[in-house]
């Protein structure tokens, strides 16, 4: 095998991860703060939504099923007690994709992140804004 060869191949994709991670880690980093300003009285407004907007519902759905795996697109009262949980933001904050399913990320991507009519961050906040830091969270 040539190790010189070998070498760059290493280089090149090690240059395009760093390449990546950089434009990846500022989105998340802002995601995080804006996640930290939220205090516990705007997740208690959450119990206050007995028929939320579409997109607020659909924001919520796929943070929860990132968050537990489960599908809670037919449970809003099931949602909202996991919601309102003092520990969820703490919790979600320290959220590792990397120890989800595949199935759940491809789940969430397909039926949430890649639905442009649905899934727009500036409208989620403008009608719910926990609801939209969430979902910023979520997509970076």
């Amino acid at each position: 095998m040539n190790w010189k060869k070998k070498q760059k191949e290493i280089t090149e994709r090690k240059e395009i991860v760093e390449k990546d991670l950089s434009t990846i880690k500022p989105k998340l980093e802002a995601a995080e703060k804006a996640l930290k300003k939220m205090d516990d009285k705007k997740m208690r407004t959450l119990k206050s939504l007995t028929n939320p907007p579409p997109k607020v519902k659909k924001a919520l759905e796929a943070v929860m099923l990132l968050y537990t795996e489960k599908d809670y697109s037919s449970d809003w009262k099931g949602l909202l007690k996991v919601m309102v949980d003092p520990q969820f933001l703490k919790e979600v904050l320290s959220l590792n994709v990397e120890t989800k399913k595949k199935s759940t990320i491809k789940t969430v991507r397909e039926k949430y992140l890649n639905n442009e009519k649905e899934w727009n961050i500036d409208d989620i906040t403008k009608a719910f804004e926990p609801a939209g830091l969430l979902a910023h969270f979520i997509q970076s």
